[in-house]
C-alpha cells in the first residue's frame, strides 16, 4: 500500500510509525492539559497575587441606606470591585473584605434588582509571558423602593437527606423529681416462710381504760325475811319546850347620834337557838342596825344607831329569841 504525503511516497511500516509517534505526542498533550486544569483550579481558590482576605465570594445582605447601597458578605478582598445593579455599573465608594458601600442613581424605579459583584486580578502568565486576568464574584437579589404583598408560601420542599451524627453533647443538668407512677398491680403471694422461735415476753402494758358500764341485769327473786333485830338503846331527849320570847325597848326623843338596844332573856333551863330585830320610829327617818347576836346561851341582843345629824321622834326597838330545851 502507498500513500501520498508531502510528495513522498510512504510505506506501511513508515506510517505505523509515524502513526505511533503522533499518538504518544497527542497523549502527553492530554496529560499537559489536565495538568494546566489542576493547577488553575488551585489558584482560583486561592488568593490573587497582592491581595488579603480574598476567597469565595458571598453576599450576606444588601440593604439601602439613604443614597448608599451598603452590601455585606465575606470574601471580597481589599481591592474594590465592580458593583452591577440591574446591568448598571455603580459608583463605589467604600470597600472592605466584609463590607462595600455604592452610590445608587437618582431616580432609581422601585423593583427588584439582580446586584453582581466581580472582582478581578490578573492571573498566572501565558506562553507569551502576559497574564489571564481573573474574575471571582457572586449575585444577590436586592429591593429598591417599596415592596409589594408577599406573595403565598411555595409547598414545602423534599427533606434533605439526613446529615452525619454530631459529637455527643455534654451531659445536661439533673431534671427534677418526675410524678409518682400509678401503684404497679399485686404480685402474687409468695410461699409461707418456716414459723421462728418465740420471742421473750414483752413488758406487761398499761391498764386499758374502763370499758362501758354494761346493762342491768334482771331483778332476782326476793329473798327470805330476815330476823328481827335487837332494839337498841333509848336515845336522848330532842329539842323540847319550843317557845319565842320578846324584849322592847323605846325612846321618845333618840338624840343625833344616840343608842337604844334591848335583850331578849330565854326562861330558865332553856337556850337561845336563834332571834330576830325590828323597830318603828314616828318619823320618817332610818336607824342603822350596828348588832343583832346571841350574847349568852339564853339571850339575844340588839343595838340602833341614829346616824342622822338630828334628833328622831319614839323610837321602838323589838328583840326577838327563839328558846327551846335542848340535851
Amino acid at each position: 500500500m502507498f500513500v501520498w504525503r508531502d510528495d513522498c511516497l510512504l510505506t506501511r511500516s513508515s506510517l505505523s510509525v509515524m502513526l505511533r509517534d503522533r499518538m504518544r505526542k497527542f497523549a502527553s498533550a492530554l496529560i499537559s492539559v489536565s495538568l494546566l486544569w489542576s493547577m488553575g483550579a488551585v489558584s482560583l481558590a486561592s488568593a490573587p497575587d497582592g491581595e488579603k482576605d480574598a476567597g469565595n465570594v458571598t453576599i450576606l445582605s444588601a440593604s439601602v441606606q439613604g443614597s448608599d447601597l451598603v452590601i455585606n458578605g465575606s470574601g471580597f478582598g481589599t481591592r474594590a470591585p465592580s458593583v452591577l445593579l440591574g446591568g448598571t455599573a455603580l459608583v463605589v465608594s467604600s470597600n472592605s473584605p466584609t463590607k462595600i458601600v455604592a452610590k445608587l442613581p437618582a431616580g432609581l424605579p422601585a423593583a427588584t434588582y439582580e446586584l453582581r459583584l466581580v472582582f478581578t486580578s490578573s492571573g498566572k502568565k501565558n506562553d507569551d509571558g502576559k497574564k489571564n486576568d481573573e474574575e471571582r464574584g457572586a449575585s444577590f437579589n436586592v429591593t429598591i423602593g417599596a415592596t409589594s404583598a408577599q406573595g403565598p408560601a411555595g409547598p414545602t420542599g423534599p427533606a434533605g437527606a439526613t446529615g452525619a451524627t454530631g459529637p455527643a453533647g455534654a451531659a445536661g443538668s439533673a431534671g427534677g423529681t418526675g410524678a409518682t407512677g400509678a401503684t404497679g398491680a399485686s404480685g402474687a403471694t409468695g410461699v409461707t416462710g418456716a414459723t421462728g422461735a418465740t420471742g421473750p415476753q414483752g413488758p406487761i402494758g398499761a391498764t386499758g381504760s374502763t370499758g362501758p358500764q354494761g346493762s342491768a341485769g334482771e331483778t332476782g327473786a326476793t329473798g327470805a325475811t330476815g330476823a328481827t333485830g335487837a332494839t337498841g338503846p333509848q336515845g336522848s331527849a330532842g329539842v323540847s319546850n319550843y317557845q319565842t320570847v320578846t324584849a322592847a325597848a323605846s325612846n321618845g326623843n333618840l338624840a343625833a347620834g344616840g343608842r337604844i338596844s334591848a335583850r331578849a332573856i330565854c326562861p330558865a333551863g332553856t337556850k337561845v337557838l336563834g332571834g330576830g330585830v325590828q323597830h318603828t320610829t314616828t318619823l320618817v327617818m332610818s336607824l342603822t342596825m350596828i348588832s343583832s347576836y346571841p350574847d349568852t346561851q339564853q339571850s339575844w341582843f340588839a343595838e340602833f344607831r341614829n346616824n342622822t345629824s338630828t334628833s328622831m321622834g319614839l323610837v321602838t326597838v323589838t328583840v326577838y329569841a327563839i328558846c327551846a330545851n335542848t340535851n
